[in-house]
């Protein structure tokens, strides 16, 4: 599978982890912008980032930043994607499963590398469901199209 990957400064480090892990694995992976420790911002490598998944050259992608939150705000602006700031694997399958992620984002500051690819891991592994989640799923792409979606909520929530 091939997957895109970037950080800022304060995820470099884990940047580097992840994407060891990943090449373990036999992925091939795609290091967008790698600021090699020193100061950089974290939007340029979330758009790049978020490009590639949008535009098919990557099937994955992950972000990585002192927060997660940053680089989560900035990728969901492209179009196509749908980013996921996650704190573990439990999280990470429930929004590849439920909100068909494409983006995975982590905080460096409060994930540790193990951590983060064990979610990795679990989030490759698990796949998009449909029924009620691809209908949420369908809404946030009319919300992406400037349409106001209807809401079908029913008692099966």
């Amino acid at each position: 599978m091939q997957i895109t990957i970037s950080g800022d400064h304060r995820g470099h480090d884990a940047v580097e982890g992840v994407v060891g892990y990943l090449n373990t694995q036999g992925h091939d992976v795609v290091v967008q912008g790698a600021c090699d420790g020193e100061a950089c911002d974290y939007p340029v490598r979330s758009l790049a980032v978020a490009q590639d998944v949008a535009d098919g050259r990557s099937e994955l992608g992950i972000l990585i930043c002192g927060s997660g939150i940053g680089v989560s705000i900035a990728a969901n602006k492209v179009n196509g994607v749908r980013a996921a700031l996650v704190m573990d694997a439990a999280h990470a399958q429930g929004a590849r499963e439920h909100n068909h992620a494409n983006v995975l984002c982590f905080s460096a500051d409060r994930t540790s590398v193990d951590v983060m690819c064990e979610a990795v891991e679990a989030w490759m592994h698990a796949k998009p469901q449909p029924d009620r989640h691809a209908r949420r799923v369908e809404q946030m792409a009319e919300i992406e199209r400037g349409t106001s979606p209807q809401d079908q909520a029913s008692s099966s929530a």
